[in-house]
């Protein structure tokens, strides 16, 4: 420690923090995933889909209790529905700044059909 080491113990806490973090991250990364896939194929009107999406959500919440809920399921898919809906030509624009591009949006001269060519 006096030349400059770090003690053991300090080291195996920084791997075990590592560690930790690392699977916190890649479970809440594969929710995410999951939850995202639920929704399109919610969307899709893709039930296989759903099924086997949900059906790896359930796997996921059995292998890490307290990650998947049926709340949790519900409040994403709302939450997509909601920014879905918001959305302008598929983009989704911050709420402080939708006034403003709404009317900067306005004074394009493309017509929603020429959008959608």
């Amino acid at each position: 420690q006096m030349i400059g080491f770090a003690p053991q113990s300090y080291m195996e806490q920084i791997q075990q923090n590592t560690a930790l973090k690392a699977k916190d991250k890649y479970v809440t990364t594969e929710k995410t995933r999951l939850l995202r896939q639920l929704y399109v194929a919610m969307r899709e009107s893709d039930q296989r889909e759903y099924d086997e999406v949900l059906d790896k959500l359930r796997k996921l919440g059995d292998k890490h209790p307290g990650t998947v809920t049926a709340d949790t399921i519900i409040s994403s898919l709302k939450a997509n529905a909601k920014t879905s809906a918001e959305m302008y030509h598929g983009i989704t624009l911050s709420k402080a700044m939708r006034a403003e591009l709404m009317e900067d949006a306005s004074e394009y001269s493309f017509s929603d059909d020429e959008l959608e060519d």
